[in-house]
């Protein structure tokens, strides 16, 4: 017999009291429709997973173990065709799932989109605590952390106030007697605007009585997140939502692609992506060495003669390794780096592995006047959820146009 899961009103007076009734920061409640967790946001973050192409969706998830407390599946995509494939084959190759919305992992910047992001909204979320997290038009931009584009609204992050905004059919002003299809572009048209008009909500709402969806919610104020089921057969389960977490005064809101993962479907779970899960923060940090051994030069980058000059800057998590290294380089040459260092890593803290080489050209230009191309710098960011965990393992080239880098992770006892 399975736990009958309690019923708990989704409202400000029970979002003010929840936190009592978690258990090591998560809880499991009902209202009406909707099923929901509550996570305590002290303990847990929201994160974004993305699976492998040779798994599926909760195939990935299991992989992460005890970090993940919760997840649901992310963008929309395309489209219907995909799913008649996952009944002949396994997994979909992550390159032929189109994702309407770039993510952004610890930063970095994953798959393109190819525009079709800037019509849907982003939930993205700071790197340091407090998190501190938004909902908003086009895809996360540099200054998210963590983020993933190609969702719906429910609750938005208003322009030039940072305070929520409802969304619905039409716009509506609380004074200004603007008309419903008048987008505010003002800092006066924000600040009167009582409700956003989205597409993207109108379209959903017209079906959703005969469509699963997820949602997701964060309230910075309380600092909880919430995870949302609504099954079919539910009229007017998206506004009902709506109204019942900006009721509760939540931070934002959003919907993701309309199934859900509670008891995933094989076509889905064979094709989903990108999800977002909440994950938790008491993990065990890392303890690693990383040794950079050599740059492999395919390019000097030089416009006369043979022979280039870089500067190479070796730096991890921010560290610069030795002083920075001078050589004159040619196409074929070795560059001994012979750079090594103990690093450790607390992912509660949001903390990554950060490896850098910070290139310079210190070739001028020519008698004509041509500049040398630049050397391009080199960055990558592995965390927990990197395939393998922390890059540990690896001993392998980075390429570049110009150049390959070794370089070698491994764990410390």
């Amino acid at each position: 017999m399975g736990k009958t899961i309690p019923k708990l009103p989704l409202t400000s007076e029970t979002l003010d009291s929840v936190r009592e009734q978690l258990e090591e920061g998560f809880g499991l409640f009902s209202d009406g429709p909707f099923t929901y967790v509550v996570l305590d946001a002290r303990t847990h973050r929201f994160e974004v997973v993305r699976r492998e192409s040779d798994e599926t969706f909760t195939q990935r998830l299991s992989r992460l173990g005890g970090a993940v407390r919760v997840a649901m599946n992310g963008p929309m995509y395309g489209g219907s065709w995909l799913y008649a494939r996952t009944t002949t084959r396994g997994p979909l190759p992550r390159d032929e799932v189109f994702n309407e919305g770039n993510a952004r992992m610890s930063g970095n910047l994953l798959k393109e989109d190819e525009g079709a992001g800037r019509f849907r909204y982003f939930l993205g979320r700071n790197r340091d605590r407090p998190y501190l997290h938004q909902v908003k038009l086009d895809n996360p931009p540099d200054t998210v952390h963590e983020g993933i584009g190609g969702l719906g609204p429910i609750i938005i992050t208003r322009d030039f106030h940072d305070t929520p905004l409802a969304v619905g059919v039409g716009n509506l002003y609380a004074t200004t007697g603007l008309p419903p299809d008048k987008i505010p572009t003002t800092r006066e048209e924000w600040a009167d605007c009582t409700q956003r008009h989205s597409n993207h909500f109108e379209i959903f709402h017209a079906k959703d009585n005969d469509t699963d969806f997820c949602a997701f919610a964060a309230d910075d104020r309380r600092e909880l997140l919430l995870f949302i089921v609504k099954p079919g057969r539910e009229d007017d389960g998206l506004v009902l939502l709506r109204d019942k977490l900006g009721a509760a005064g939540v931070t934002c809101a959003c919907f993701t692609d309309g199934d859900f993962l509670a008891t995933p479907r094989e076509h889905k779970d064979k094709s989903i992506e990108f999800g977002l899960m909440g994950a938790r923060t008491g993990l065990a940090a890392a303890r690693l060495r990383v040794t950079l051994a050599e740059i492999e030069v395919l390019d000097p980058c030089v416009v006369e003669g043979d022979e280039g000059r870089w500067e190479i800057g070796v730096f991890v998590n921010g560290r610069r390794l030795g002083e920075e290294l001078r050589t004159i380089v040619a196409a074929g040459d070795y560059v001994a780096l012979e750079r090594s260092v103990a690093v450790d890593i607390d992912p509660n803290r949001g903390e990554d592995l950060v490896i850098e080489l910070r290139m310079r050209n210190l070739i001028g230009p020519t008698l004509s006047g041509l500049e040398p191309p630049p050397v391009p710098s080199f960055r990558e960011t592995l965390s927990y959820r990197s395939e393998p965990p922390w890059g540990v393992g690896t001993f392998s080239y980075v390429r570049a146009e110009v150049y390959r880098l070794r370089y070698s992770i491994e764990a410390r006892e």
